[in-house]
């Protein structure tokens, strides 16, 4: 039978506390501990296998649908492109083959990686047997191959860094020019190819970088998820479920009563109730010790649970040591066979009680009801087994006697006030929750570029800072960059009078007087907008600039304009629709500020067209996976920070249910032995006492049988409240021990102090006046207090000898009259001890 201690612990933070850790300390080089990286690449290769095949199939279409612009601008080895075009072709299909028969991810990789830089090398070749000018001003296409597979195959960045080295290398060594101009085309082309890797390397990188962050985000949730789950279950199951015994609870009990009575008056059916008590369980506790007890009752509750699955029935723990069995559809007869059944199990299970009257074993004796839940009430019911129990403890006890419907409910009752079916509160029941806005957008983060306006708004507050400072940063240091590159272009326009420079920095300066003023704007609009225009200036001015020469390598070098959108959508990361705007400025800027007098400016017009149209092609690509990837990533952030808040929560709850008593508040048996732990070894170091009062309400079989089970509940809850009260006051721990039995711990507290709390607790509940006609000891309830005082010198020091002997003072004032503080020493316990083992051995 299971038990709330036998659920696995809440909120286990033990699978995802490398994963967190990793998440806090970063992952700078792209590389996670050895099993958690073997996971990822296991998990991801999949998905990346079939990524890397479509990026090889659209490569392959987009190399040859290229074949028209190199027979343009290679128009003197013609044969030698077909031939290059379709070598290359065919060693990419086997390329593709090979990624499609990959194991392991590394061997797709290394495929991609090196397919990209023999086919770029193989380029490079190609165009350096040309004799033709434009053959070196169309060698920069191979800044392409890096991007293409740094931004469309997402290859993994050291993998794009190494074929990027190798493409740039290959350039280096195969591209050299025979005049100075052809090498100053070289030069400058290098220059390009070094930037636009540069680009490509800052994109692979965050590409990475987030596809790993968001590989942790995402098992972190499903583990805080699964763990939410579980705690979930644990804490339906302790808020419907008796801590000690697995059973229903009383609050779960009265809602299956309720369920059950709701379905057997519409079909006009029987209903039958045993309420089950266990004979003098109080004198079994006093002699056997509270650990013996609940072990009685765990016994009882599992032959109890034994009859509830032969009969068909629901069994709980209604308090104490009452239990309850409802019979759905079942007469008295029945009910009646069910209960002496279960009078026998009890007593075949043979669980000693020396101390008992009635057998010297466990008994229990029986209140049984049987009515029609179409012909009453549901009070009824409650009050007959009520009634019936009433008679069976009066008659002897160790037997089941059935009550019959011979009064109305309100004659039947003895005193009893039962409350409505359900009204006890409990936890709600599962209802269908609100679709989750974050989880929504993530479902859908592949295909909205845009969050709703409130989450839009929060979205763009939390990115603010690190927006500014990047913004900040890449701004400053591309206008560095521009005002380099515009003073070195001067040596591309040799019919410059070597003034080109001046328009470049003086725009510098403008663009530099606007970042300071709108960068640091809250508005998203103006702080990217005031990005895009500056990207877009110093695009214009540097066309404008290279516009106004008539050499050839000026011309050439507008293809320079291509690294303006690659800027904007891979360094500056700008959204979207920030980067498409600079890039078709870009592009209408080219287009109408290019020459094409002459047949070899055409010719360098359609070039420098088709790179710039593929570059921004690839980087609108890259913006819009950078887009998303970013926003995937705040959502995951925000549902990581939810699920740790929500399990947060959930475990505290659950922690409270699992160390509460439900009825009263105070800390339950279980937490009372943990706090009594913890003060024990506190004392130990700062060499203090430890005293301990337990109490007992006196009289409370009688008071529940005379008053009824809810009156006694609000009875010990007003007891609880009173004791609370003082021992905060006094600065101790109270808690329920068990039914009627509450403990005070009181560290640092000398045995005198001890009983003088425990006379102030005593004196505080006899005034609150609860009436109790029928105790023997005063006209209200009172309690019995026995204290208890040691001084532990060592670790190895029970600290059962205090409960022991805490048990021994109580018996001492209950025999003494009851309503009085008695104190005891451990030697009182030790010397009870050894008679008891004494007698047992004997």
């Amino acid at each position: 039978m299971p038990s709330a201690q036998d659920l696995p612990a809440a909120g286990s933070s033990a699978a995802s506390e490398p994963l967190e850790t990793l998440l806090r300390q970063g992952f700078a080089w792209l590389r996670f501990p050895d099993p958690i990286e073997a996971q990822f690449e296991a998990d991801s290769f999949p998905a990346r296998k079939r990524q890397l095949v479509r990026s090889a199939i659209a490569d392959i279409l987009s190399f040859n649908l290229a074949i028209p612009v190199s027979l343009l601008l290679l128009s003197d080895i013609s044969r030698m492109v077909w031939l290059f075009h379709g070598l290359m072709t065919l060693m990419s299909m086997a390329g593709i083959v090979l990624r499609t028969m990959a194991r392991k991810s590394w061997q797709s990789n290394t495929v991609s990686a090196l397919s990209s830089a023999i086919i770029a090398a193989g380029t490079v070749w190609l165009m350096a047997q040309s004799q033709l000018i434009t053959a070196y001003t169309y060698s920069v296409a191979v800044f392409l191959f890096p991007v293409a597979l740094g931004i469309a195959a997402r290859l993994r960045f050291w993998y794009v860094v190494a074929a990027s080295a190798s493409t740039l290398l290959a350039y280096v060594c195969l591209m050299h020019g025979s005049t100075p101009l052809q090498q100053l085309i070289v030069e400058d082309n290098i220059a390009i190819i070094v930037v636009a890797i540069v680009f490509t390397l800052a994109a692979s990188y965050v590409f990475e970088h987030r596809e790993r962050r968001t590989y942790l985000l995402r098992k972190i949730e499903k583990i805080r998820r699964e763990s939410l789950e579980r705690t979930s279950e644990q804490l339906r199951y302790l808020s419907m479920h008796d801590s000690l015994t697995g059973l229903h609870n009383r609050r779960q009990f009265e809602q299956d009563v309720a369920v059950n009575w709701s379905q057997a008056a519409a079909a006009n059916r029987s209903i039958g109730l045993l309420i089950v008590d266990v004979d003098f369980f109080k004198l079994y506790n006093d002699g056997y010790g509270h650990p013996a007890g609940d072990a009685c009752l765990r016994r009882v509750a599992s032959v109890l649970t034994e009859v509830a699955a032969r009969t068909g029935g629901i069994a709980a723990r209604l308090g104490g040591e009452e239990f309850g069995l409802l019979l759905p559809s079942k007469t008295e007869h029945e009910a009646m066979l069910a209960a002496q059944a279960l009078c026998n199990a009890v007593r075949a299970a043979e669980i000693a009680h020396e101390f008992s009257p009635v057998l010297p074993q466990v008994t229990v004796s029986v209140g049984v009801a049987s009515v029609n839940a179409g012909s009453c009430d549901y009070e009824a019911l409650f009050h007959l087994a009520d009634e019936g129990l009433y008679r069976a403890k009066t008659a002897g006890r160790n037997r089941a006697v059935a009550q019959q419907l011979t009064a109305s409910p309100a004659q039947t009752a003895r005193g009893t006030v039962k409350s409505e079916p359900g009204a006890a509160a409990a936890l709600p029941a599962d209802t269908a929750e609100p679709a989750d806005p974050i989880e929504t957008l993530l479902r859908a983060s592949g295909k909205t570029p845009r969050f709703p306006p409130d989450i839009e708004a929060d979205y763009q507050t939390a990115r603010l800072p690190w927006r500014r400072r990047h913004l900040l940063f890449t701004g400053l240091l591309s206008l560095a960059l521009f005002v380099a590159l515009s003073i070195a272009d001067v040596r591309l326009m040799p019919d410059s009078d070597g003034s080109a420079w001046s328009l470049p920095l003086l725009t510098a300066v403008v663009l530099l007087i606007i970042q300071l003023i709108w960068l640091p704007s809250k508005r998203v609009l103006w702080r990217e907008m005031a990005a895009s225009l500056n990207t877009c200036a110093a695009a214009g001015v540097t066309l404008f600039v290279l516009s106004r020469s008539d050499g050839l390598t000026a011309h050439s070098h507008a293809v320079v304009g291509c690294l303006f959108p690659m800027y904007a959508g891979m360094a500056a990361r700008q959204p979207f629709r920030y980067t498409l705007g600079v890039s078709a400025v870009t592009l209408a800027m080219f287009l109408l500020l290019a020459h094409d007098d002459s047949p070899v400016e055409r010719l360098l017009f359609v070039q420098n067209t088709y790179l710039i149209s593929i570059a921004i092609i690839f980087t609108l690509r890259s913006s819009a996976n950078l887009d998303r990837s970013e926003r995937q990533a705040y959502l995951l952030d925000c549902q990581e920070h939810k699920q740790r808040e929500r399990l947060t929560a959930a475990s505290e709850q659950l922690h409270e249910l699992s160390m509460r008593d439900p009825l009263t508040g105070l800390s339950n048996r279980r937490q009372f032995e943990i706090d009594l732990q913890a003060l024990w070894r506190g004392t130990i170091k700062a060499g203090q006492p430890v005293s301990l009062l337990i109490l007992d309400v006196d009289h409370f079989k009688l008071y529940n049988d005379s008053y009824g089970h809810p009156a006694g509940d609000a009875c010990l809850r007003r007891v609880a409240s009173t004791l609370a009260s003082i021992a905060s006051a006094e600065g101790g721990i109270a808690a329920r021990l068990g039914g009627e039995e509450f403990g005070v711990l009181l560290p640092g507290k000398p045995r005198e102090l001890a009983m003088t709390v425990g006379e102030k607790i005593r004196a505080a509940v006899q005034a609150e006046a609860i009436e109790h006609r029928l105790s023997k000891a005063c006209p209200y309830v009172t309690v019995s207090v026995g204290a208890a005082c040691i001084f532990p010198a060592t670790e190895r020091d029970s600290r059962y000898t205090l409960l022991r002997t805490a048990d021994k003072a109580l018996y001492y004032a209950k025999r003494s009259g009851r309503n009085r503080v008695a104190a005891a020493d451990a030697g009182d316990a030790a010397a009870t001890q050894d008679t008891s083992q004494l007698n047992t051995a004997s």
